[in-house]
């Protein structure tokens, strides 16, 4: 097993380079039970822990820049602005794990394990964000959509680092709703989650983003449902259709934690409560 430390931007994306078959890590809250039931074996590894600690920070035209290695837990603790403006990320962030686990795990981990039900992911959809990938050839972004391509599978190249990720400001006004519902009520993976973000101005939806976790081979963007509602008013019988086209366009599986019955049950139940909370 070989073991790289690199302790600046340089010498990662050298290391990355010149081994592009190891491992990155930083908080290693998905590598380890890998390895310890056996998934992973005779791995290499480059651990990123000894990188200088990097800030977000809001550019010119307010988007947030997140940097690839900053914690659950930093998001889910939060600023004022950050609680404002991206509420689902925070409460994505918050919902992941227990506290120990928020303290290690890393945004850019949690994007690249490209689970379905990975929470910070799901609260992140409805922002349309980007990835920045890095490597000694330069860098690139790729919305977060097209970044991930299946469960455990993404666009990442083997020489490239998640350097950042970079959420829009969303239109002032919006009503944010994240939900997650699992077999317990702590230190659950979610059989089903949500995240809307609406806007309503004179009665009438002038924008909707939904995002559904653990329901289809990625984190589900509600595309249909979002069609339907964009321009309409929110009546009980709007509400109701919607809720029916989000029951047909999410796609889930029969596992050990739910049933894909149940799972969109749950996805209808979760929009029209949220609807009818936004109609309020």
């Amino acid at each position: 097993m070989a073991f790289l430390r690199p302790q600046s931007r340089e010498e990662l994306l050298n290391a990355i380079h010149e081994h592009p078959g190891y491992i990155m890590v930083a908080g290693a809250t998905d590598v380890w039970p890998k390895i310890r039931r056996g998934a992973i074996k005779d791995a290499d590894f480059i651990d990123l822990t000894a990188m200088p600690r990097l800030e977000p920070y809001c550019d010119a035209q307010g988007a947030l820049h997140l940097p690839g290695s900053i914690t659950a837990g930093r998001i889910a603790a939060g600023g004022d602005k950050m609680c404002k403006k991206w509420p689902l990320l925070v409460e994505g962030a918050r919902h992941v794990g227990s506290p120990q686990i928020r303290n290690r795990a890393t945004i850019a981990g949690n994007i690249c394990t490209a689970s379905p039900c990975a929470d910070m992911t799901t609260g992140l959809t409805p922002y349309n964000p980007e990835v920045k990938l890095s490597s000694l050839a330069g860098s690139r972004q790729l919305p977060l959509r097209e970044f991930l391509t299946g469960p455990g599978r993404t666009a990442r190249a083997a020489d490239e680092w998640l350097e950042e990720v970079i959420l829009p400001l969303p239109p002032e006004g919006v009503f944010s709703k994240f939900c997650k519902t699992g077999r317990r009520n702590a230190l659950i993976i979610a059989v089903a989650s949500m995240a809307l973000n609406i806007l309503i101005k004179k009665g009438k939806i002038e924008h909707i983003a939904l995002a559904f976790g653990s329901v289809a081979p990625t984190v589900l963007r509600a595309q249909k449902v979002e069609e339907f509602l964009l321009g309409k008013e929110l009546s009980a019988a709007i509400i109701e259709e919607a809720a029916a086209i989000a029951y047909n366009e999410v796609k889930p599986i029969n596992d050990q934690r739910a049933t894909a019955e149940y799972r969109r049950q749950v996805c209808r139940d979760f929009l029209a409560a949220a609807l009818e909370e936004a109609a309020q």
